[in-house]
Parts: structure tokens; sequence; C-alpha cells
């Protein structure tokens, strides 16, 4: 039988019922606050010093999580361990609305008999109750554990509060330690009893190494050293800071986060987010009818709006006074709602407001009925996949499932992407995800129907038609598409029952090709089944797409035609041919998409690439190099390891430019380039005509490799032909 992982047993809503070593091993960023409260317990068992500690912070942020730990290491400690004895009454505890209920608790809690509860039940007087507290007590001190008393406290009202104020300072046994989200008014009145008896405690939040260490710690004790060495790695450093914009630093989404973060299934993601915030809501709804309604229609206007705003446009979106809104929002401020703060570049007269928790954020929307996917779990998704890492699993999952609606929503929300999705590599779930995209919204490149035809045809011939008939339904397809898409997999089956998915798709993309109905685009269905099988025979894939051109076309999907008949007429034994129809297809890339789109500089990336294979080793280098300057100016990080340009950059490029070298393979400049391929290149290309500078600041594989800067490029190839 497999043992479930300790991931599967994290149990983020209720620490408390988790094993306290446990969380002692995984606790971080409250070493200094465990000792100080160690520190009291010693004196509160060793003399008559009793200080009470209130821990205060939202939910979520670690209280229960802290008060678990330091009672392990209290019972631990066997100096002290039998001089004290714990009563915890935790948050779950219901029914407590007087004092008398309390001091039951207490009693129940300290390991009372049967009858002893019995007899407190039946003479609910403050003084007997208490007595009998202190009998159960002995010699030893009381360590009253309350979670949550700002509500117990208002259960139990000003007389229960000065009941046991009143216990606690005349029997000089009992140290108080307590939790609160919030100071309310019965903690921070001056005029309320228990005013200025607690040494308070604000639980701050996980910085981004803490939360990173959460991470690593329970990959490790699930022995995933994988993940642990990924969250290491600055690749995996880089996807935590995105994510902890997102989800701050409250330690329960964290721990929510890791027990589906490594997973390969997005399904435990979904279902963990929504339970997370499922709990909450009672917590949030209840906090929320004891604000003011000025205050509730604030938070409100902050949970839907903008993330952050000045206090003058929150109260005009609130339909709230000016004034009213200022003094409300200082109070919010107080009592830890939301956070203060001046933006940078704007007027710093000006202060600004937002939500101290994020959650709350998600709260409002989770609660709303507008149906959309989650966006807390869609940023999560941003924030910790790549569009390529997200590409993928959107191949993977369900059609209509609640992944896939995260995931394409996801995806809609990245910038604009290369139209070229592998079709000539042959990669069936890359185009998988590609027509699940074009079924999710209208593309430049394909029609919905199209995007569902590509799909039902690819789950027919690896899973079989009946497999394909439900996918259909559920897209809406017309019995015509249906019946075209059906009839091209059964054809395809018939014809090479044996294929492997790659042959298969190519095969069926032909026959559907050839009977398309009018709700299918037949020039996209044509290229991709073109492309799909014409690295076997280049030559007539390059024929094929010539048929295809329309020179009146001034389409993304024509632009796309045009790219593809030039690289399969350099790709069939003509790079200079190859290389002209790159030069002069850049113009149509500018004009059509812009100079910064993607596919524009996928266009000079293999114009780039031709000319050096057409044997112009100084063009193809300066071609490189200007397009590294224009991807730094466009979009630092959009277009950067880029696999097909590091592997183009490997196979030909340097092999072109280092004399005689031994050059290493591919995977290690893969990982010597990585995401600073183009800056790399531009440093490598100017250290080879002389720039010490730019040698100094190349890594030593690359540095080693450039040459006196006496020569010239040209030297070099030429010496290398010869």
């Amino acid at each position: 039988m497999n043992t479930p992982n300790l991931r599967s047993r994290l149990k983020p809503l209720t620490p408390h019922r988790e094993r306290p070593d446990t969380l002692d091993s995984r606790t971080v960023g409250r070493t200094d606050l465990l000792a100080a409260l160690h520190r009291r317990f010693r004196s509160a068992a060793t003399s008559a010093n009793r200080t009470h500690t209130l821990l205060i912070g939202p939910r979520g942020s670690g209280k229960s999580h802290v008060i678990s730990v330091a009672l392990h290491r209290l019972q631990a400690d066997e100096t002290i361990r039998d001089l004290i004895a714990v009563a915890r009454i935790d948050e779950d505890v219901v029914g407590i609305r007087t004092y008398g209920d309390l001091m039951i608790e207490v009693l129940r809690s300290l390991g009372a008999t049967d009858e002893d509860i019995a007899a407190a039940k039946a003479n609910r007087t403050p003084s007997v109750l208490e007595g009998q507290v202190l009998e159960v007590l002995g010699e030893r001190t009381m360590l009253l554990v309350v979670e949550n008393l700002s509500r117990l406290f208002d259960q139990v009202g000003i007389a229960g509060q000065r009941n046991l104020r009143s216990f606690v300072e005349t029997s000089a046994r009992v140290m108080v330690l307590a939790s609160t989200p919030l100071l309310t008014a019965s903690i921070a009145d001056r005029s309320e009893p228990w005013f200025g008896s607690f040494t308070p405690e604000v639980l701050d939040d996980l910085t981004l190494d803490q939360g990173s260490e959460l991470l690593r710690q329970i990959a490790l004790a699930d022995a995933d050293h994988d993940f642990a060495a990924f969250i290491e790695s600055p690749k995996g450093q880089a996807r935590l800071a995105a994510l902890y914009q997102l989800i701050g630093g409250s330690p329960r989404l964290w721990i929510v986060f890791a027990g589906c973060a490594s997973t390969e299934a997005l399904d435990d993601l979904v279902p963990a987010v929504e339970q997370l915030l499922e709990q909450l809501t009672p917590y949030y709804q209840q906090l929320l009818w004891d604000l003011s309604p000025v205050e509730a229609a604030l938070i409100s206007e902050l949970g839907r709006g903008p993330a952050a705003a000045p206090a003058k446009a929150i109260a005009a979106a609130a339909g709230v006074d000016a004034d009213s809104a200022s003094t409300s929002l200082r109070r919010l401020t107080e009592s830890k709602w939301v956070r203060s703060e001046k933006v940078p570049g704007t007027d710093q007269r000006t202060t600004w407001y937002r939500l101290r928790e994020p959650l709350l954020r998600h709260h409002f929307q989770y609660r709303s009925d507008d149906h959309q996917p989650l966006a807390l779990i869609v940023e999560i998704l941003r924030a910790w996949f790549d569009p390529t890492d997200r590409s993928a699993r959107l191949a993977g999952v369900g059609p209509g499932s609640d992944s896939e609606r995260h995931l394409l929503a996801a995806l809609r929300l990245d910038p604009p992407r290369r139209a070229d999705s592998g079709w000539a590599a042959g990669d069936v779930s890359k185009l998988l995800a590609e027509a699940r995209r074009w079924a999710d919204e209208p593309d430049p490149m394909a029609t919905p129907s199209t995007g569902v035809a590509v799909e039902a045809l690819i789950i027919a011939v690896r899973e079989g038609v009946e497999a394909a008939e439900p996918v259909l339904k559920q897209r809406g397809a017309s019995t015509k598409v249906a019946s075209a898409v059906l009839a091209a997999a059964k054809a395809t089956m018939a014809e090479h029952p044996d294929a492997s998915d790659r042959e298969a798709v190519g095969s069926a993309m032909k026959h559907l090709a050839a009977a398309c109905p009018a709700e299918i685009d037949q020039r996209m269905v044509s290229l991709i089944a073109t492309c799909w099988n014409g690295l076997a025979d280049p030559g007539a894939a390059a024929l094929q797409l010539a048929a295809m051109r329309d020179p009146l076309d001034r389409s993304r999907l024509s632009l796309a035609i045009e790219d593809e008949y030039a690289f399969f007429t350099g790709n069939s034994g003509d790079p200079s041919q190859g290389r002209d129809l790159y030069a002069a297809l850049i113009g149509d890339g500018v004009r059509i998409l812009g100079p910064d789109h993607p596919d524009t500089l996928t266009i000079r990336r293999h114009h780039a690439y031709w000319t050096g294979q057409a044997g112009d080793v100084d063009a193809a280098t300066v071609a490189y190099a200007a397009l590294a300057d224009d991807i730094d100016d466009a979009e630092p990080q959009a277009h950067r390891g880029s696999g097909d340009t590091s592997a183009q950059l490997i196979d030909f490029l340097l092999p072109s430019l280092i004399d005689g070298a031994a050059l290493p393979g591919r995977e290690h400049f893969g990982r010597v380039l990585g995401q600073t391929l183009y800056p790399l290149l531009r440093l490598f290309v100017d250290a080879r005509n002389g720039s010490a500078e730019a040698a100094a600041q190349l890594p030593q594989e690359l540095r080693s490799l450039v040459t006196p800067p006496t020569e010239t490029l040209n030297d070099r190839a030429t010496t290398r032909s010869s």
C-alpha cells in the first residue's frame, strides 16, 4: 500500500491537528518569538513572574502554529513541564457564554474527572469553580491558552472578563497566552478590564526568503530533493518572487501552495485554494458584519476595485463622504485591516491604501457570481509556470474542466505569442494546447470551430473516435464539423492502423484539409498539415506552401504561410533563397504585427540563421547582435531563452566563430546561456571585436573561447574553412 506523502497530509486550516514535532520542524520566521515565549514559561514555572502574552495577526498568519510549537517545546523541557499545567481553549470550542462555561472548559482541559465536571455544572458560582481549578492545579502554575480572545471576551461579556481578571490576579497562579486577529475594544479600550495586561506580539508576514525556506523544508521532509533543489535555483527563486507578490507572507497560503506546487496535476491546486477560501468565508463575513457601515463600504471597494487607491478615490467609489472615509481608513489601518503607503512617482502628500490580507480581495471575487475562473489561481499559475509550462499542462487536462478554464484564463493575460506552435516539429501536445486556445476565443490564426476540430481530431487518433464524440458535443460543434473530423480520423486509422501519434495526426490533418466544411479554416488546417509532414520532404512542402500564398492578403495567417514557405525553401537546400525570402518578409512583419511582436522578431532570427547558412558569417553575427539590442528594448524578458534561437546559435554561429576550439555540446551551452542568451551574445561579439571590458563580463566557459582581437571574424572563418 502506498504511504501518502507529507504534502497530502498538510492541514493549513487546522494546524493543531498535526503532530507538533512536524509543525516545529517546518517553523520559519518565528525563532525569536518562540524563544521569548519559552523564557516566559520558565519564569512562570520558577518564579512569581506571570507575563501574559497576546499574539496578534490576521487569519492564516500562523498564530495556532506558534502556540502548538510553543507548547510542544514546553513539554519537551523536562525541567519545567511538570511545573506547568496547560488549559487550552481553542477557537473551535462552542457554547461558552458565561464565565462559568469558561471555567468548566478549563477544568475539562486540565483533565478533571467526570464527577468534578458534573459538580461544576451543578454549581456555577465563580468562587466554587475557581476553587475546583486550583484544587486540580495543586502546586502547578496554569498556562491558560485562549485562541481568538476577542471572540471569547465578547461571549462572556464584561462581567466574565472582570471575573477572569480577578481570578488571575488574586490566585497569582495563572499565566495567559492568547491570540486574536484584531485588537478590538475589549482589549484595546482603556475602560476594559484587561486593558494593558498583555505583552503584545505581532506576527509579521513571512518574508520571501522565509516562504522559500518553508517550501524547501516541506519538500525535504517529503524526500522530494528535486523540488527542494529547484526552489534554490535562480529559476525557482524568480518564480517564488513573482508568487510572493500575489499571496504575500501568509503562512497558511504558503502551506496550501506547498501541498500542490510540485505535483504534476494542476487539479491539486484548484480545490486546495477553493477550500481555503470556502473555509475563510464565514470568518470574513463575521468580521465584515462587525464593521461600521462606512468601514464595510470602504473595505468592500478595496476588495472589488483597484488593489490600492487614495482615500479620495476610495470614498468616491464607495459613495462615502471624503472626511468620513479618511477617518475610517486611519482607524482601519490601526486595526490591521488595511496598509497605508506612499507610492513612488506620485504626489508624496497622498496616502494610498490597500487591504492588508491579499486573501480578502480574493474572498470578494470568490463570493461574486460572475462564474469566472478564480483570479487567485490564475495569478498563481502565471507566477509559477511560464507560458510554455502552462501550454504543456493545457494539453494534459480534461476538456471543459476547471483546470482548463484557469489555464486558458492565465494564458489570455500573456503578451502576444508566436504563431508557430511546433507544427514542423510534429509536437502533438503543443498542437493540442494551441487548438484549445483557438477554441476558447477568436484568434487571428484560426476560428474557434477550427480549434474544436483540431482538438477533437487529435483526441480521436490518440484515444479513438468514441473519445472524440463527447468533446465535439461539449464544445458545441456543428454536425458538419463533427462529421468531417470523425471521417478524417477513421480514414487515417484505416490507412495507418499502427502509426505513431505524430504520424496519425499528420495523416488526419491532410484528410481534414481535403474535406473542410465552411466553418473550419481550410488554409489553417492545410498549413498545419503541410508543415507537420514537411521535414520529411521540405521541397514538396515548399511547393505546397507556394500554392497557398496570397500576395494580396495581409493577415497574420498569410504572414505565417510566408514564414513557413521561406523556412522550407531554405531547408530544401537553398539557404540563399531562404535568406532573401526572410529579408523581404521582415517589412511585412513590421507592418502587420509591429516591430516588437514575437513573430516579427522570429522572422528576423530566421533571416540571421539563413544568412549564416548561406556562408556570410559576419552578416549573420551583425544580424543576431542587432536582434539582441531590439529585444532588450522591446521586452527584456519576453523572448529570452528561446530554445530555437539557442539551438541555432550553438549549432551554427559559435562553431563558425571559434577556430579549432573543442566546442562543448549543445546541452552545456544551453546551461551557460539560459535566460541571458542575447546579452551574452552581444558581449561575446564585442569581446571578439577587441573589447576587454566585454570579455571580462563573460562566463569563464565563453571567455576561454574569445580569440585575440587582432584577427577578424572573416580571418577566423577563412582559416576554419581551409
